[in-house]
């Protein structure tokens, strides 16, 4: 797999007449390249809202702001537009939704059969290809806007969730949820090339020594309306450096700050953008690449955690970023370093690269981007532009839009001041002055159906600026490791041993007591240890707390591929796990499939079993995270700590396989 950046590289930025983007950008530059969970109209008169928890399509009149609601399906997702047809991804229903754009409102025309959980989805400007990321299924489709045939497939590992396409229509750039992967496809050609995200160096909280940090993609990508950068939401994260242990009984951080960081500032979790200069056909230039950090302010201190979204501006200067456990949106100013569209009608890009001949440095390859912060509804998703200079942010909890004010803001992002006259201070009863930078007041467009108890909890979950939750300026939250409610896909060090990050999706409490080793008596409990303890926070009250955990409960298990299946290949699997020479079903069993009880193994003297109910989209397994799949799993099966596969062959394997995917 080829690193973006294998050497530290300072770029300078030049004039670069190869890389020109005339004749491969956008013709409407509000066109977007990437996936979107709110949409301007074919005419711009009106604005489309994909509600998730609802199933529905809110419209939104740009000039009266009248809002009409309409059935979509199951969890609508994101949104593409193409030959006045608006795209929907089902993600509940493996499918995409298509309606067609009538007065006032949409209409349902027809339902698209994808593949698992499809999220992300794209459309190029001419209206020739849609392409669509199933996250679970493992793969992105092309898919004929006019016929809706499915043209191409490729297989994307690290579950592919997030798309953006070259304006060119040439590349398709795929982001997973695990792994920090990008994958580049040439939808001409078919060819495909994995990619990581350049490497960064952090430091370690107690002896400030050089630690990799390992990265992820948290958000919706997208590329330049003039097609010559590519901006990547991301998160680097240090989960080397062993995290000290809470006393369940006196809830204080540990020495090491735990997931907060150290006393200093030291963190832990440091969100970025990944700007990616492309050639004018969309070949990303892997070898020109800067790593931005961002921080803003608001809320009385550092807004800071995972960017969900990325959003280029159409005169191509500025990339909004949605926080969405910070409820704020930043406005950064491109840098001199990633290229200027103005340098004399050139395309973005540099034209002399600086190497260093040395291993990377901490802050030595992530430069801190000048940014102005609006304060937003909370859990913002995505940002659409539906003029040069006005943008709207679509709240997800909230289910509201906001106008971002996006002018006045572009307005003083070249004045020295603009980061501090623009910054919204609280004050200490968290309350805003009339004059902070906020959203305009916003437009609800659905209501809120979940259960009470859940929504608080869900807001509380995701939340990285709520002061009792977490460390202020920390940028971590619940939902920073428990990615989508479910898990991310790494390992981290504790005091007491690796501990794979295990998925909360399912009802949780129904196999209590929690953790790895038998140490947490209720879900409640180990939220208030994490939030107060692990990441910092001032401290939970218990009706809180058990909103937390409500919410954990209320949480779906995953729409695995093969979930469900009743092939003959998983009925002989099924066979094999329960039978007595193989033992799975011993201590597998039950509607979680578990005994929850404990054993020894694997070096742990009390491992409580693990459901398996979704178990295939939860890699990496075991408590230590040393199997990456559940072929690896079955492998180590083999040693007799658990079940016993010694005697199985390679055929038995795939079947029991089969069926472990099938739950």
């Amino acid at each position: 797999m080829k690193l973006l950046s294998p050497l530290l590289q300072l770029s300078l930025l030049a004039a670069a007449g190869s890389l020109a983007a005339c004749g491969g950008g956008l013709n409407d530059a509000r066109h977007s390249t990437g996936g979107t969970s709110v949409l301007a109209s074919t005419a711009y008169d009106a604005i489309y809202v994909a509600n998730a928890d609802q199933g529905t399509i809110s419209i939104v009149d740009r000039g009266t702001q009248a809002v009409t609601e309409v059935e979509a399906g199951l969890e609508p997702s994101r949104l593409a537009r193409a030959n006045g047809r608006i795209f929907a991804t089902l993600r509940g229903e493996r499918a995409v939704g298509v309606f067609r754009e009538v007065a006032g409102g949409l209409e349902l025309e027809r339902r698209i059969d994808v593949g698992a959980e499809p999220f992300g989805i794209v459309a190029d400007e001419k209206g020739h290809h849609l392409y669509v990321a199933n996250q679970l299924g493992g793969d992105v489709i092309e898919i004929d806007a006019e016929t809706y045939e499915i043209t191409n497939r490729w297989p994307v590992d690290g579950q592919p969730r997030w798309v953006a396409l070259h304006p060119s229509g040439k590349h398709l750039y795929v982001g997973s949820a695990f792994g920090g992967l990008l994958t580049d496809i040439n939808v001409k050609s078919g060819a495909v090339q994995n990619l990581e995200l350049p490497p960064v160096t952090g430091l370690d909280p107690q002896t400030f020594e050089a630690v990799d940090l390992s990265s992820r993609i948290t958000g919706d990508l997208s590329v330049s309306p003039d097609g010559s950068s590519l901006a990547i939401p991301s998160l680097y994260v240090n989960n080397v450096t062993p995290v000290g242990e809470v006393d369940p009984e006196d809830i204080q951080p540990p020495e090491d700050g735990g997931y907060a960081g150290g006393a200093d500032g030291t963190r832990r979790f440091n969100p970025a953008v990944v700007l990616i200069v492309t050639n004018l056909d969309g070949t990303l230039r892997t070898e020109y690449t800067d790593t931005l950090t961002l921080q803003g302010f608001g809320r009385g201190d550092v807004v800071s955690g995972y960017p969900s979204s990325a959003t280029y501006s159409p005169d191509g200067e500025t990339v909004v970023l949605t926080l969405e456990g910070s409820d704020a949106a930043l406005v950064m100013d491109l840098p001199d370093s990633i290229g200027d569209s103005r340098n004399n009608g050139f395309g973005r890009g540099m034209a002399t690269t600086v190497a260093f001949d040395m291993e990377p440095g901490f802050g030595m390859g992530m430069q801190f981007a000048t940014v102005s912060t609006v304060l937003t509804g909370t859990a913002p998703r995505a940002v659409t532009f539906v003029g040069d200079r006005e943008a709207w942010v679509h709240n997800g909890f909230d289910g509201s839009i906001a106008d971002l004010r996006y002018g006045r803001l572009a307005d003083n992002m070249g004045n020295d001041q603009c980061c501090f006259d623009d910054v919204a201070f609280g004050d200490e009863d968290g309350s805003f002055d009339t004059n902070d930078t906020a959203t305009r007041e916003a437009v609800l467009v659905t209501e809120e159906i979940l259960p009470a108890a859940a929504a608080e909890g869900r807001r509380l979950f995701f939340a990285a600026s709520n002061a009792q939750m977490a460390l202020p300026g920390a940028g971590v939250s619940c939902a920073t490791c428990h990615f989508d409610g479910r898990n991310d896909g790494l390992t981290w060090q504790f005091d007491i041993g690796p501990r794979q990050t295990p998925s909360l999706a399912g009802q949780v409490s129904l196999t209590a007591p929690v953790t790895w080793t038998d140490e947490i008596v209720t879900v409640t409990d180990e939220v208030l240890i994490t939030s107060q303890g692990r990441m910092g926070g001032t401290g939970l009250a218990m009706d809180q707390a058990e909103m937390v955990t409500a919410y954990v409960d209320w949480s779906p298990l995953p729409d695995t591929a093969s979930r469900g299946s009743a092939s003959d290949a998983v009925a002989r699997g099924q066979e094999l796990f329960e039978s007595e020479e193989v033992g799975c079903g011993d201590c597998h069993n039950g509607e979680a499939m578990t005994d929850n009880a404990t054993y020894e193994m694997f070096g742990l003297e009390a491992v409580r079993t693990r459901g398996l109910r979704g178990i295939a989209a939860t890699a990496p397994y075991l408590h230590d995270g040393s199997a990456p799949t559940l072929r690896s799993v079955l492998e180590a099966v083999r040693l007799g700590e658990m079940g016993d596969t010694s005697a199985l062959s390679a055929t038995q394997m795939d079947d029991l396989e089969a069926y472990l995917a099938s739950l």
